[in-house]
């Protein structure tokens, strides 16, 4: 990012721009070299080494997701990671790390679990999206791990015509491992871009796109789908990735299954559902595992009672797919409803609910 004739900041590559509207600012989510040692390796070598393997970023720094401020894209704010002020160091080039002694911000950075992640794990970089006109976000993440390269040699990952490590059995000792895959995340609920400590991973161990798809760029709306602009490793044309707009990630049940939402207080315009429940019935009638689908909702109190005239068995839907069903209990008037505090308990099978909402 420049200023000007100066350089606004030094940072990483890794880069990924989006315009916070109801904050009226730029966000920049980037990768931060955090200082690291790899869970159970015991640094024991003249080199000061701290990760299990090296790459070419060394052997003592991680990739995380940090990110940066700006209101007019000039003058941004320090590093999230960083608790000093911190506006990148010129002479690593383009890397971005903090001062060990100022220490780490650790809200303002994504890391991975060291409970559940592989211990190599790192994050390089994230690209995060808005789920159309609903103030929610999501984000790509390009999840990669150095390999133990001087062990595999110069035919493995990440090639260039056949051989890794540009060809040199000495850069194998700082060579860059290949990528794993790419990871969706959920954003905070308030939508806020920079609440780095709300974004959720519901969707670990799952490939969002296919190999070598790393989706650089963020998405374009496209035939009411949020959709990407790829092109596949060794063509010439691009395709385009999509997926239907306000359906990023639902919740599936294969059998009979029960969920409760949080307490809220009932809207004026009543409540709609995004859910698909649709049946495959064959020509005359039959059917079986195609016809399974429903969805019942009751209507609680907060105390999880069920309202008179509320029950599921008055709210069926079967055979449906709709991002907008107005949520209807026969002939009970909702606007009974409004302004209390209320709870609704679904039921549902071989369906996805993918969003509750006002109408």
């Amino acid at each position: 990012f420049f200023g000007g004739e100066k350089a606004a900041f030094h940072d990483h590559d890794d880069q990924q721009l989006i315009f916070d509207v109801k904050r009226e600012q730029w966000v920049d989510s980037q990768i931060t070299f955090q200082n690291w040692t790899t869970d159970g390796f015991t640094p024991s070598n003249p080199n000061n080494q701290t990760l299990k393997y090296c790459d070419n970023a060394g052997c003592i720094f991680r990739r995380i997701i940090s990110t940066r401020t700006s209101k007019d894209g000039l003058s941004w704010s320090n590093s999230s990671a960083c608790n000093e002020v911190f506006a990148g160091d010129p002479n690593r080039g383009q890397e971005n790390y903090c001062n060990v002694t100022g220490g780490w911000n650790v809200s303002g950075m994504i890391t991975p679990d060291h409970k559940t992640d592989p211990p190599e794990l790192e994050f390089y970089k994230l690209t995060m999206f808005w789920i159309g006109n609903s103030g929610r976000l999501a984000g790509h993440a390009l999840l990669y791990s150095p390999a133990p390269m001087q062990s595999l040699g110069l035919h493995y990952g990440l090639m260039n015509k056949g051989v890794a490590c540009g060809g040199t059995q000495a850069g194998l000792a700082h060579c860059h491992g290949p990528h794993m895959y790419l990871e969706r995340f959920l954003g905070p609920a308030n939508g806020d871009p920079t609440e780095l400590s709300s974004w959720q991973r519901p969707f670990k161990m799952t490939r969002v796109a296919p190999r070598d798809e790393l989706l650089n760029i963020g998405p374009i709306t496209y035939n009411n789908s949020i959709a990407w602009m790829s092109m596949a490793a060794g063509s010439s044309s691009w395709q385009l990735l999509t997926v239907p707009m306000y359906r990023v990630s639902g919740l599936y049940a294969p059998a009979n299954g029960e969920f409760s939402t949080q307490t809220f207080e009932w809207p004026r315009d009543g409540i709609c559902l995004n859910a698909a429940a649709k049946w495959e019935q064959e020509p005359g009638g039959n059917c079986d595992e195609k016809c399974q689908a429903y969805v019942m909702v009751s209507v609680t109190d907060a105390s999880s009672n069920i309202i008179p005239g509320f029950a599921k068995e008055r709210c069926v839907m079967m055979d449906f797919d709709s991002t907008n069903m107005r949520l209807a209990w026969n002939s009970s008037d909702t606007s009974t409803l409004v302004g209390r505090n209320v709870q609704l308990r679904i039921y549902f099978r071989d369906a996805t609910i993918f969003a509750i909402d006002e109408c």
